[in-house]
């Protein structure tokens, strides 16, 4: 998932911390690498560096920008800068410069016919990016607003913003380098005489007869700028002279002695026909195929050369922002048309807070011609960024949107005209938890009877105003006037849509006044049932013509039309979508007027027909590839009544090769957060640093290591081990793993959603869980949540044993990887064994691969690691050198005590501000309870919790007589707090051994929660134990409870 900057600045554990000169250097460094190319927050190299250093990617940006301020020797707008970049400039730039000279003397004044890596590339043996020209802009901007999707669509608004130009460069340049392209592209001329020079090279001209001319406008990055220029400033006054003072402050500012002023007499003489030409150029050349711009004339005549610009500059990104705060204040559901009356109310409700209400409303007004585009832009842009899981601002009163409470019917009647007797709703969400919310003073249920529906809500509301509910964790809004539902055949209901469309069958709940107004009893096939006890009526409608489709979607959205879509349903897609896996089975919805669509795969090149797509069983107009599919070349969709196609062009994928996402493991430190700025070194055991023994006491240590030792290596013989199971790897576990180690771009916020693709009952909260164990295995790591995932090498553990030596074998492997180890195993005497690490939704981890040599001969894995190339975690020999330990042991060893943790207090980090909104955990029901109350009011020694910023980031902090102190570690405060002994123990069949009883919802400190389950390399079990949800780890050493009972300062009772 891309990066996102953060709305009020993003904050992390240094921020406010003065930068240091080591850290300058490394800047210096990065920007001498990247050549001053490319300076942006979506650059990797830069979110790289941020990670190493532990900076926000805006402040290490902000670091690389500096330099190329000096560069430029002050021209540039970053000239507030640490002393220390300038410090640094002057120490190395001459070092550099020196490089350069010799670089370019050794060339011999041969003249390049090809880029050749810069000087830098000499200094820091990195090559370098070439800054694109302005041909380049030009042709990407023309695609990304014109193309086959848009297919006589009109482009109402050129949306800019600085995150578009990193988009359709592939992140590698930022708006920066168009400016430069800009000012290349310019020369000698002003921006307008080369605006104009352009204009004529794009004009029709006649030749033979023949009309001819440029298939793409030269002239369209230059409005682009233009559009850009008035779009960044956030001033609230749009009169005509100060559109045009806006526009050249700031091409003064960024283009120097090559800008001209504009004004009313260059937007009439030199724009205008540009506008025309663009007109001309997508209705009539293009002939509407990529879209279709079109002049739209003020009603007022004197803003009718200003409007040209205006209406495209009329929001920028932050003030899109703000409006999408104010949505989620007032409730709105994410996904919902909003109506021209609700937009206005909405903007005469928030003409303080909002910059553009004033101007919004007059475009919106009903002598404005683009009422209707400007409507549509609006709602456009909400279906694509105000979403379900949209963030509001730190300050905003509430910092998500609401649950969507759906409007559902549980059938209809057999006679037309008898009543439907009543309704409900069903709260819907992938964060669906239990919940109380108040209606009229009653407390009402919200029950999950799956991961994302409720039980049955009985509401009466009014279904013409719709309402809104708070309970103590969420708010729960329903739809309002008009409810397009759909047969929902799992709970065989009739339920409110996500997405309307020509379905056989579907039933549209309105007031009855509009039954008379749009003439419905008109509509063959429609049969219209009152809705007991209310003015609204059900209307079902039974395979209706693409005409009479469209007529009743403009009572739904009077103001959006479907054209159709073709959407493919799935996140398991590299190569920005076009990259599909059948091992996950795509699927593709058709969005429509169609009521029988039928969907094909034809070739892109010369659009062969291949096959049909297979309609997926219960699931309206959703469709997925054949079983046997197969097909070597690209790829399209196309639906065949419609001749409707996708708008990309797809190819399969597989795994074979080398995956590109692996990557050792982090570095961590004591409380289990990576390590970025820290070198490996071959003391290292795995992701635990050499230095691990803190207290350099080699004694203290061997005595500590010593019995728990043996627990893993007792070097007693054993019998073989059972291999009755089916040596495969065909779990959708299996199938993620090597889809990870394939893919480059899968985040921690994207990965919970694989596993509820992979198994939709699975809940948002435990898919987040699911992830944390797989990282515990050792199958991933990531450096922090809301960063990359990466895999992890093949590794071997090695686990709690009685008897012989036992292995778990970690990280990546393939298909061919395990017929090889099972080989190599085969041949050393090693027993090899296939199991599940959990019975708990067990297909969604790996195959849980254990090697056993009955023995207990070490050598074994020692020739099975060269053999195969496994990384070994550790040797596990003699346990009086603490550079031989056991994974495990180290985990438990280094783990801070809750003593400890009173002892670090005042090493934390403050934590100045007090947000509106925040959690504070709750030591009696081990649940965080959401509060308003200031911190002042809050206990000392409460542990606080403030999430829902834009970043998604969550920072806890714990109350403390030493002032406001930042966690590092949020599981170990908790442990603190607690006033009682909450965990038990159980005893086992196994001679010795315990399962481990933790109340389900209270999380364990980082290593100690890692060395358990990799104790026996198996996932907790979940149990209800007098009606208390537990999770169990699995036969447990009491030595191994022994070390949890001191580090948690707890004393575990037994439970019987």
């Amino acid at each position: 998932m891309a990066y996102k900057r953060v709305k009020g600045g993003e904050k992390n554990l240094k921020s406010g911390i003065r930068w240091t000169k080591d850290e300058i250097i490394l800047v210096y460094k990065l920007y001498k690498e990247l050549n001053g190319v490319g300076l942006h927050e979506h650059n990797p190299a830069i979110q790289d560096l941020a990670a190493k250093l532990g900076r926000t990617v805006r402040s290490t940006e902000a670091q690389t920008l500096m330099f190329r301020n000096l560069e430029k020797g002050g021209d540039y707008s970053h000239g507030n800068m640490n002393k220390l970049s300038r410090e640094v400039w002057e120490e190395f730039e001459p070092k550099y410069s020196q490089i350069k000279i010799e670089s370019d003397n050794s060339n011999n004044g041969r003249k390049k016919d090809h880029y050749e890596p810069t000087s830098a590339a000499s200094l820091f043996n990195e090559d370098d990016d070439q800054a694109p020209n302005y041909d380049f802009w030009n042709k990407l901007l023309i695609d990304y607003y014109f193309n086959e999707s848009k297919s006589g669509e009109e482009i109402v608004c050129i949306h800019v913003s600085n995150d578009l130009f990193q988009e359709i460069s592939n992140y590698k340049f930022d708006v920066y380098d168009f400016f430069h392209a800009i000012k290349v592209e310019i020369g000698s001329n002003d921006f307008f005489g080369k605006l104009k020079k352009l204009h004529d090279s794009s004009k029709a001209i006649m030749i033979n007869g023949k009309r001819l001319r440029r298939p793409v406008p030269a002239y369209f990055g230059f409005l682009i700028f233009l559009i850009y220029a008035l779009a960044e400033d956030d001033s609230r006054d749009m009169s005509v002279a100060n559109v045009y003072d806006r526009i050249n402050h700031f091409g003064n500012e960024v283009l120097k002695k090559k800008w001209s002023d504009i004004n009313t007499s260059v937007a009439r003489d030199h724009l205008e026909p540009i506008w025309e030409n663009l007109e001309d150029w997508s209705c009539n050349y293009l002939s509407g195929f990529k879209g279709k711009f079109i002049r739209h004339d003020s009603s007022s005549w004197n803003r009718k050369y200003v409007s040209r610009i205006e209406r495209h500059s009329i929001l920028n990104s932050s003030q899109f922002v703000e409006i999408i705060d104010q949505l989620i204040d007032d409730g709105f559901i994410p996904g919902r048309i909003i109506t021209l009356e609700e937009w206005k109310a909405f903007f005469i409700k928030h003409r303080s807070q909002l910059s553009k209400a004033e101007v919004l409303l007059n475009y919106l007004s009903e002598t404005s011609p683009l009422q209707r585009s400007i409507l549509g832009f609006l709602n456009n842009y909400c279906q694509v960024h105000f979403l379900k899981d949209s963030i509001s601002s730190a300050s905003a009163k509430f910092r998500t949107p609401p649950i969507a409470l759906k409007l559902c019917i549980s059938s209809v009647p057999s006679w037309p005209g008898d009543p439907i007797e009543g309704f409900y709703f069903r709260a819907v969400s992938d964060d669906l938890q239990n919940d109380t919310i108040i209606v009229e003073d009653k407390s009402i249920e919200v029950t999950p009877v799956n991961a994302d529906t409720s039980e049955e809500i009985s509401i009466n509301i009014d279904l013409n105003e719709g309402a809104t509910f708070k309970s103590n964790k969420r708010r729960y809004s329903t739809n309002k006037r008009v409810y397009w539902l759909s047969k929902n055949h799992e709970f065989n209901e009739w339920r409110e849509s996500d997405y309307p469309s020509n379905e056989p069958s579907f039933i549209l709940v309105i007031h009855q006044d509009q039954i008379l107004d749009n003439n419905i009893e008109g509509i063959p096939g429609v049969t219209i049932y009152p809705v007991d006890e209310s003015n609204f009526l059900a209307v079902k409608f039974n395979s209706l013509s693409e005409e009479y489709f469209n007529d009743i979607f403009k009572i739904y959205s009077p103001y959006k039309k479907i054209e159709g879509k073709i959407e493919l349903v799935t996140e398991f897609t590299t190569n920005r979508r076009r990259t599909l896996y059948k091992e996950f089975t795509p699927k593709f919805r058709y969005l429509g007027p169609q009521s029988s669509p039928s969907l094909t795969v034809l070739k892109s090149d010369d659009k062969e027909v291949i096959c049909d797509l297979v309609k997926v069983d219960g699931e309206e107009n959703l469709f997925q590839l054949p079983f046997d599919f197969q097909i070597a070349s690209e790829f399209k969709i196309r639906e065949e009544n419609s001749a409707l196609e996708s708008s990309y062009n797809y190819v399969l994928g597989d795994f074979s090769g080398d995956p590109p996402n692996l990557t050792s493991p982090f570095l961590k430190d004591f409380d289990g957060r990576s390590r970025y700025s820290q070198e490996r070194s071959n003391g290292d055991i795995y992701d635990i640093p050499g230095n691990f023994n803190r207290d350099s006491d080699v004694v203290k240590f061997n005595t500590w290591h010593r019995p728990l030792f043996r627990l893993f290596k007792p070097n007693q013989p054993a019998q073989k081990l059972s291999t009755k199971t089916e040596l495969n790897l065909d779990s959708k576990g299996d199938k993620l793993l090597q889809y990870i180690g394939f893919s480059t771009n899968v985040s921690t916020y994207d990965f919970p959603k694989l596993l509820a693709e992979l198994e939709p009952s699975v809940s948002k909260s435990y898919a987040k869980r699911i992830m944390n164990y797989w990282r515990n295995l050792g199958y991933i790591d990531f450096q922090d949540f809301g960063g990359l995932v990466k895999v992890c090498p093949s590794s071997l553990f090695f686990l709690q044993t009685d008897q012989g030596l036992r292995g778990f074998l970690t990280g990546y492997r393939s298909k061919d990887d395990l017929s090889s180890i099972i080989k190599c195993c085969k041949g050393l005497g090693i027993q090899i064994q296939i199991t599940k690490h959990s019975a708990y939704f067990e297909d969604l981890y790996p195959s849980r691969i254990i090697l056993f040599d009955p023995d207990g001969e070490l050598e074994k894995f020692h020739r099975l690691k060269d053999i195969m190339s496994i990384h070994f975690v550790n040797d596990i020999q003699n346990p009086f050198n603490n550079s031989y330990v056991v994974y495990q042991l180290a985990c438990f060893y280094i783990q801070r005590s809750v003593n400890e943790l009173q002892d670090h207090f005042r090493d934390l980090i403050d934590y100045p501000t007090d947000h509106h909104r925040k959690g504070v955990f709750n030591i009696e029901s081990l649940e965080w309870d959401e509060t308003n109350e200031s911190l002042q009011s809050i206990v000392n020694g409460a542990v606080v919790r403030f999430d829902g910023f834009k970043d998604r980031s969550v920072t806890h902090i714990v109350k403390t007589q030493h002032g406001n102190k930042v966690l590092t570690e949020l599981h170990l405060a908790v442990f603190m707090a607690l006033k009682s002994d909450v965990l038990l123990k159980r005893l086992t069949d196994r001679n010795g051994d315990f399962d481990l009883l933790v109340p389900l919802f209270l999380g364990l400190p980082f290593w100690l929660e890692r060395g358990l389950i990799l104790t026996n390399a198996e996932i907790p079990s979940v149990e209800y134990l007098k009606g208390k949800p537990y999770r169990v780890y699995k036969n447990i050493d009491s030595l191994i409870l022994s070390v949890v009972e001191e580090k948690l300062n707890q004393n575990i009772q037994n439970y019987d």
